[in-house]
């Protein structure tokens, strides 16, 4: 954000989705073929011992299709199993289907790399990350919270026909069971 002045965020393609943010103002408009904001080089960086070369305890690498991860959907996709304290790398590739928007339960994650770049911005952290058709990101979270936690897509539509799935810690059971005959299903 500047000092003073205006910033307006807004969709190139969609009038009606626009925002001004601060006070004074209104920037000059953009050319049409303005820049896209690009987080992934957005900022200072700023070290805090996370990256992309660290010694991770567990790495899952999950493949996102129109309404499915790794070609599985609910609970037909097997969970991410942590330990408490435990360093955990995710790699999500999006392969098919509209974008989705990924979101953890529980967790904040920092965006290590977007389509096998590191991030030379900000340190970006997160519960939530939009992948395109395309994207590859690798995030990175500490199992801090134990629990039996949600991954899904946050199109909700998506979420309810499949495309989530669990992070659960070593040791934390529940009584109930997903998919028994009353058709206890999470979306």
């Amino acid at each position: 954000m500047p000092d003073n002045g205006q910033v307006q965020v807004y969709s190139k393609d969609i009038k009606e989705l626009r925002i001004a943010l601060g006070d004074g103002g209104a920037p000059e408009k953009l050319h049409k073929e303005g820049r896209v904001f690009d987080f992934t080089d957005y900022g200072t960086p700023k070290e805090d011992g996370i990256s992309p070369d660290m010694k991770f305890d567990r790495t899952y690498d999950l493949v996102l299709g129109a309404i499915d991860i790794n070609g599985k959907q609910s609970h037909h996709i097997p969970p991410m199993i942590v330990k408490e304290g435990e360093w955990i790398k995710v790699r999500m590739e999006h392969k098919l289907g509209s974008e989705h928007p990924m979101h953890l339960h529980g967790h904040l994650f920092k965006v290590l790399t977007k389509n096998g770049k590191p991030l030379t911005g900000s340190p970006i952290y997160a519960d939530s990350i939009l992948l395109f058709r395309g994207d590859v990101y690798e995030v990175a979270f500490q199992a801090n919270n134990p629990g039996l936690w949600m991954l899904h897509c946050h199109n909700l539509g998506h979420a309810a026909n499949g495309m989530s799935m669990m992070l659960n810690y070593e040791g934390v059971t529940t009584p109930f069971r997903v998919g028994t005959k009353p058709g206890n299903l999470p979306d």
